[in-house]
């Protein structure tokens, strides 16, 4: 059985799900899907599905809660052109959200209480089909209550077009971007609870859209990027219990 188009699909307390596809399911021929308590589903769609694919999708929000053995999102997401928010909620075996890249039209993504992620973007060695952080249309980047997360991103930066960045409850964050560079359009950072975080950024040099601030319980940060006095867009600057900076 395979459900009907409709702007709404919604997948609750399905105890026993382990695939959508296997269950006459699809992504595809909706607009707004949700998925939750189905601690079984590991697979929203195969390599096979991606083949098969004869029409854009058109999901625009995919959102998915308790689903704790789902481990990663499928890299058929990357054929879904007008998907631009993703929620993920209390997925425990979530390690990365993606291998590579983000799907091509995604502006809003959250993470919440996902206790196993490690990685945002992995990044793989090689990999010719990397999108550029040019392309990326992300703008809205929340990270909450991910205690395993390490960094962002392993490759770098993430996204040129991230305005709003907010991490809190990441107590093993150690590094937001390994070429330690901010987005050069980010308007608003939020660091809260990150206690062995060193290094926000080398520099605020590139970042002129800065308009707020905020960088509380980061104990481990020795100094601030160069260049505070520079950001002339800044209207609100707030600091709690980080000691090496006050």
């Amino acid at each position: 059985m395979r459900f009907a188009n409709s702007e709404n699909f919604n997948i609750s307390h399905w105890k026993e799900l382990e695939s959508l596809s296997q269950n006459g399911l699809s992504l595809v021929g909706h607009r707004f899907i949700t998925i939750a308590d189905c601690p079984q589903l590991v697979s929203l769609a195969t390599e096979k599905e991606t083949l098969q694919l004869d029409k854009i999708p058109g999901v625009e929000s995919l959102e998915i809660v308790d689903c704790e053995r789902l481990n990663r999102l499928p890299e058929v997401l990357h054929a879904f052109t007008f998907l631009t928010r993703i929620k993920l909620l209390r997925c425990q075996g979530l390690v990365c959200f993606a291998e590579s890249d983000f799907p091509p039209a995604l502006k809003e993504l959250s993470i919440w209480s996902c206790k196993n992620l490690q990685y945002l973007v992995r990044g793989k060695e090689n990999n010719h089909k990397s999108m550029s952080s040019n392309t990326c249309l992300l703008e809205h980047l929340e990270i909450l209550f991910c205690p395993s997360l390490i960094w962002l991103s392993s490759r770098g930066d993430i996204c040129n077009r991230l305005q709003h960045l907010h991490i809190d409850g990441c107590s093993k964050l150690s590094s937001l971007f390994l070429n330690a560079k901010l987005p050069v359009m980010l308007k608003y950072l939020n660091l809260w609870c990150c206690p062995v975080l060193e290094c926000i950024a080398q520099h605020f040099y590139e970042c002129n859209n800065l308009e707020t601030i905020h960088i509380g319980y980061v104990q481990n940060i020795k100094s601030l990027p160069r260049g505070l006095d520079k950001l002339s867009h800044l209207q609100k600057i707030e600091f709690e219990a980080c000691p090496s900076v006050l």
